[in-house]
């Protein structure tokens, strides 16, 4: 019940990462955050999370609170 409606919230979630970071090379985390329906907090833990696992490739300014999804070298 209860442990498969957060797992798949969760898998929701990625595959919405996924899609962004395939869509956008640069966008503001509170962007983001709107976009996959999260708070800011959640999505850079999200994030976290899926570059940890090499789901996604991504770098975080928290300064200037950009999520870059390329590469450095990569052409878009």
């Amino acid at each position: 019940g209860e442990k498969r409606h957060t797992e798949l919230k969760l898998r929701v979630v990625e595959h919405n990462v996924r899609v962004c970071s395939q869509l956008v090379s640069r966008v503001p985390l509170r962007r983001l955050a709107d976009l996959i329906g999260l708070p800011e907090g959640e999505t850079e833990e999200c994030i976290c999370r899926m570059v940890t696992t090499k789901q996604v490739w991504a770098k975080m300014d928290r300064i200037s609170g950009l999520v870059v999804f390329t590469k450095p070298g990569d052409k878009t």
